[in-house]
């Protein structure tokens, strides 16, 4: 019997394997906080992994390293930055048209400025100077979907984030980075109202603490409005309210209480100007609360983002992104850290086969102060032309 499973499990099996290889030229800051510097940059990741299906569900494993080369190397280090990512997914189908999806993910190694900015998101302006980092994260969420058309799902989540640099410090002089550990858990309702309307119901109950001693609960319900205008356009809005209390604080990170209102508006587009063309487009703005690890203190964030991308015959896609996102207080942070952030890109992609791609284009990004402040003073400048080439198949195991 057991070697009938075995079999069963080898017929359903797929080993997939990808890589990717980017050539970059332009200038970056080495390290957050240092003047920006003519550079180049050649990173490869490849991966490897098992996806196994079943009739109720699948599960895939997968493992990669990236290995980025630099010319010029930072502090005379020949050797490449080696970062490592691995990941486990699983979705199980259950009955009444409910399902089970859980993830698992870890990444560490060796990070420079452009990696750094990729890892800790798009919402942290001030950058740590950081030379590697850690990175361990799960979820677990239960979906069902048949209930007079409600659609429920409840989420638990947890990360941890935290700098393997020697003594947990900056290497150099700068700004260090908090290790920080989240636990969230959230309720979402979605409840179809018409063919074009759909309402949102959300609460999120969330507890982060940082080594610095800050250590914050934090509640946000909220509620969301889903609106087809037209054929080609949708509406989202979306608001709510953070409440969040500072179990334990060191002195002088603010307010033990805070109440921040927060929200998203965007509208999205897809047009048909032409045959076998597609264009797709999106402009939006929100204000979002988070518990910042670097200037260790809580921030309402504000961003304004648009995007356009036109694909014609699914093979050729040329697209443009602008973000602006900046702090929302009223005053600058004591120091004068960044608080402001601006980034760009131009991707064109050209997909060869099923298999294969090749994509060209540019990126820009820059830091300063809070929009407020006497000068924005723009001073960690990212310009990049890139060219990347994108390769993946997978086959059965039997």
């Amino acid at each position: 019997m057991g070697h009938l499973a075995c079999a069963l499990l080898l017929a359903i099996a797929e080993l997939q394997v990808g890589a990717r290889a980017e050539l970059r030229g332009g200038e970056a800051p080495p390290l957050a906080g240092q003047a920006p510097e003519s550079a180049a940059r050649s990173t490869v990741q490849p991966e490897a992994g098992l996806a196994v299906r079943s009739h109720a569900g699948q599960t895939r494993l997968h493992y990669g390293p990236r290995l980025t080369y630099r010319a010029p190397s930072h502090m005379g280090a020949e050797q490449p930055l080696v970062m490592h990512f691995l990941g486990a997914e699983h979705e199980q189908r259950l009955e009444r048209g409910a399902r089970v999806l859980g993830e698992v993910s870890t990444s560490f190694g060796d990070v420079d400025y452009t990696g750094l900015s990729q890892t800790l998101g798009p919402s942290q302006s001030t950058l740590p100077t950081l030379t590697r980092l850690l990175t361990l994260g799960g979820s677990t969420a239960l979906e069902v979907r048949e209930l007079r058309r409600w659609i429920l799902v409840s989420r638990l989540g947890a990360t941890h984030q935290r700098p393997l640099d020697e003594s947990g410090a900056a290497p150099v002089a700068g700004v260090a980075l908090s290790q920080s550990t989240l636990v969230d858990l959230s309720q979402t309702a979605r409840h179809a109202l018409s063919r074009r309307d759909e309402l949102t119901l959300a609460a999120g109950l969330s507890d982060q603490r940082l080594s610095s001693g800050l250590h914050v609960l934090a509640v946000e319900p909220g509620a969301g409005w889903h609106r087809r205008l037209t054929r080609t356009h949708t509406l989202e809005l979306r608001g709510g309210v953070v409440l969040a209390h500072a179990i334990a604080h060191p002195a002088g990170t603010g307010a033990p209480t805070v109440a921040s209102p927060v929200g998203h508006a965007g509208l999205v587009s897809r047009m048909r100007p032409a045959r076998g063309l597609v264009v797709d487009s999106e402009v939006s703005a929100a204000a979002t609360w988070f518990l910042d690890p670097v200037l260790v203190t809580s921030l309402t964030r504000g961003t304004v983002s648009a995007s356009i991308s036109a694909t014609f015959r699914r093979a050729l896609t040329v697209a443009a992104s602008a973000q602006l996102a900046t702090s929302l207080s009223l005053t600058p942070q004591p120091g004068h850290p960044d608080e402001t952030l601006v980034r760009a890109e131009i991707p064109v992609r050209y997909r060869v086969s099923p298999r294969f791609s090749v994509e060209v284009g540019g990126r820009y990004s820059d830091r300063g102060q809070h929009l407020l402040a006497s000068a924005v003073n723009l001073h960690q400048r990212e310009l990049w032309l890139y060219l990347q080439l994108v390769a993946g198949t997978h086959a059965r195991v039997y």
